[in-house]
């Protein structure tokens, strides 16, 4: 959102925001979210949302927020659960997804540009910065907003979801006040995206809501209760031996629902009871005694509060007839040991996703024998519909310890496949292949000395990079950045040159101070984001030669750009009246060309520089 601003004579930019919306979570019914604690690093500036929320309104406000997530779960496929945090920074290298150290989606707090309500990072393939939402906590978003009504946008775009036209959408680029509920056209772009959310493998054709179609329990369960209404029975019997048992229900970390937990034993009679304390403390123990060894006994599954906290899934288990562990992902991580240094040796992974879907279709945690510096993997693309686009994305993230680590993706015939950068950091790469064949084979080579974690999705969605230069960077290049209302930009930097040759990127504000730096040695990436205030920058492509050489006559560079993060506006709209984009320009800058409909740009501030500017 944007906010109003003095009326004046300017050219008017597209409303269109930077940020790529429509990307899913790999594993929608498996999302989790944490509160950062405070002092983690979000761009520069520690956290200080914790201390907001343990103050005189902080449990209403911690509600809030997870009400509004809780709103769009309570409409499509997907589950959200509550996590511990472990402080890393906002962009910290990590995986796509389930990373151990903390949610995927992440909630802090810092005092932003007064612009803007909160700063969210849809989903995204670069770093875990993906579905971070960063609270302004200058503007008073707690104790001065309608904190749930912000949170409804923010939630929604964490999940995919972009801006609507619609001012009934809890999506609409505007601030128009208390909000409580999703319109008919939120839960379609939801729906969209995930699916409705449907009733559980359990329910069976008849349902499992009754003593008569109860589940015959058979070990751990993952079950739901699809609305607050849902009511789940199951069935079991202990050791004809014993006189005790527990049942035990987890939510932590799988959902937000708030259960309650009754047994009966065959007469109908109830014998113990137990009910989730909050949303944060949602699991129940039952600890059942003096029960008869050779009975049927029941559990009744039900939602203990009427409102969408009635809603989500679960993972249900009676001791004495436990079956294993049940994996709450959809793609659970294989374990690799071993040294697969070529291709004749390659680690054939297992296919879990046969038909091209939102779930992430490879992930494996790979632990390489001692001096096993390159390892190969052979996975096999999923069937896709005809006429559907394939890209193939692969992740590597190291576990421990912030290593350089190398990715490339060959054909079934072994041909090196051009990769597109996504992510290069230590601790962290990430490429895309576009236009893979689907139902093939393809070898994926990572170059690491430890242990990692690998993950490969085949998807019909590309990930853009609207923003960037190509050129030759022997002399200086320069450009003028406009970005029109606070956010964070993503930067992939590459140089093309012997290895003791390196190309920097450096961002400047109006004034000349350094914002931003980053260095790309040559045959080398290296990405990073940053956050920028509302404003003009000057951007600086140089070389960094090494000690005795004074001159280079060609370093081809290649900068690729994007803003990943979409702000909501502090300020009230009148939606009556044309929205106006962007900001005066900073006294004595050197304003930016006419808007070619983007809400950031660059354009060349050096005439016949030598570098395409886009």
């Amino acid at each position: 959102m944007r906010p109003t601003i003095s009326l004046r004579l300017e050219h008017l930019e597209d409303r269109a925001v930077p940020a790529t919306f429509g990307n899913p979570w790999p594993d929608g019914s498996n999302i989790t979210l944490s509160i950062v604690p405070d002092g983690t690093d979000i761009h520069g500036s520690g956290s200080n949302l914790a201390q907001l929320l343990s103050g005189p309104n902080g449990d209403a406000a911690k509600e809030s927020i997870l009400r509004a997530f809780q709103t769009w779960v309570a409409n499509a496929s997907i589950n959200i659960g509550l996590v511990a945090d472990d402080g890393s920074a906002f962009n910290a290298a990590g995986e796509v997804q389930h990373d151990p150290r903390f949610g995927d989606i992440r909630i802090g707090g810092r005092n932003w540009a007064s612009d803007v309500l909160a700063l969210t990072t849809t989903f995204n393939y670069f770093n875990t910065e993906s579905g971070n939402v960063a609270l302004n906590t200058a503007a008073g978003v707690v104790d001065t907003h309608d904190l749930q009504t912000v949170m409804l946008q923010e939630s929604g775009h964490t999940l995919g979801v972009g801006n609507s036209p619609d001012i009934n959408s809890v999506m609409y680029e505007y601030y128009q006040g208390v909000r409580t509920g999703l319109s008919a056209g939120d839960v379609g772009s939801i729906q969209a995206l995930y699916g409705a959310r449907h009733a559980d493998a359990f329910e069976g054709l008849t349902g499992n809501n009754t003593f008569a179609t109860a589940t015959a329990y058979a070990g751990p369960l993952v079950a739901d209760l699809t609305t607050a209404a849902d009511e789940d029975y199951y069935s079991f019997t202990i050791d004809p031996a014993a006189s005790s048992t527990v049942v035990h229900l987890q939510a932590s970390g799988l959902s937000l629902v708030q259960a309650k937990v009754q047994v009966f034993n065959g007469n109908g009679d109830l014998v113990g009871e137990g009910s989730a304390l909050s949303s944060t403390q949602n699991d129940v123990t039952l600890n059942l005694e003096n029960l008869q060894g050779d009975g049927t006994y029941y559990v009744r599954v039900s939602s203990n509060r009427a409102d969408v906290f009635g809603i989500g899934s679960y993972r249900l288990s009676v001791d004495g007839t436990t079956a294993g562990e049940v994996s709450t992902t959809a793609v659970a991580s294989q374990n690799v040991a071993g040294a697969f240094g070529s291709f004749d040796t390659a680690a054939v992974l297992s296919q879990t996703v046969a038909e091209m879907d939102q779930r992430l279709d490879y992930a494996v945690q790979v632990s390489p024998d001692a001096g096993s510096n390159v390892n190969f993997f052979r996975v096999h693309a999923p069937t896709n519909s005809a006429g559907q686009t394939v890209h193939l994305i692969a992740s590597v993230a190291g576990l421990g310890s912030l290593q350089n680590m190398q990715l490339a993706v060959y054909d079934a015939n072994q041909n090196l496949l051009n990769a597109k950068v996504l992510t290069d950091s230590a601790g962290s790469t990430v490429v895309q292949v576009d236009n893979v064949q689907s139902d093939a084979d393809y070898f994926i080579k990572v170059s690491a000395g430890t242990g990692f974690n690998l993950t490969v999705d085949f998807t019909s969605r590309d990930i853009p990079f609207t923003l960037g230069s190509i050129g030759n960077a022997a002399t200086m290049q320069s450009a003028t950045l406009n970005v029109a209302q606070s956010q964070v930009l993503y930067y992939v930097l590459s140089a093309d040159a012997a290895s003791d040759v390196a190309v920097v990127m450096t961002i400047r504000d109006m004034n000349g101070q350094v914002v931003s730096s980053l260095t790309a040695f040559g045959g080398s990436h290296r990405s990073t984001s940053v956050f920028l205030k509302a404003g003009y920058y000057r951007v600086e492509i140089t070389a960094l030669l090494p000690i005795g050489v004074f001159s280079v006559t060609n370093l081809a560079y290649h900068l690729d750009a994007c803003g990943i993060t979409d702000p909501i506006g502090a300020p009230i709209a009148d939606p009556t009246t044309t929205p106006v984009g962007g900001t005066p320009p900073v006294v004595g800058s050197v304003p930016p060309p006419a808007s070619n409909g983007s809400t950031i740009y660059f354009t060349a501030g050096t005439p016949g520089s030598g570098s395409l500017w886009f």
